[in-house]
């Protein structure tokens, strides 16, 4: 969030588009390799969404399935809110693969889409 914040800044914006692309492109990469780095050290718990939040956005949307963008642990979460079977399902965070999901008669399906 500090970093969209930072990145929406006009300013901050001017400073970056007067850098050569190189300097731009090192910038890019250099923050990459410092969020991975970031992301490694932090406990699953950090890292992960709060189970108590989600129990509650389900039940004030009236629905028990939620689909959301990544937490670097793409999974299908399969769990109980007020005795109904529910499910979260984390995307991909399309650093190291990206993912998709399929809906069919069948269920859902969490596929990985290796990067190219």
């Amino acid at each position: 969030q500090a970093l969209r914040s930072m990145t929406r800044d006009p300013d901050w914006q001017a400073m970056m588009l007067e850098k050569t692309l190189e300097e731009r492109l090192a910038f890019a990469a250099d923050a990459r390799r410092q969020s991975r780095a970031y992301a490694m050290q932090v406990t699953e718990d950090i890292a992960d969404v709060n189970q108590a939040a989600v129990e509650n956005l389900m039940r004030q949307l009236d629905t028990f399935t939620l689909l959301h963008g990544h937490t670097h642990r793409p999974a299908v979460h399969d769990f109980c809110v007020d005795g109904h079977d529910a499910k979260r399902i984390v995307l991909g965070d399309w650093y190291e693969q990206g993912s998709v999901v399929r809906w069919s008669n069948s269920g859902l399906e969490l596929s990985p889409l290796p990067r190219a």
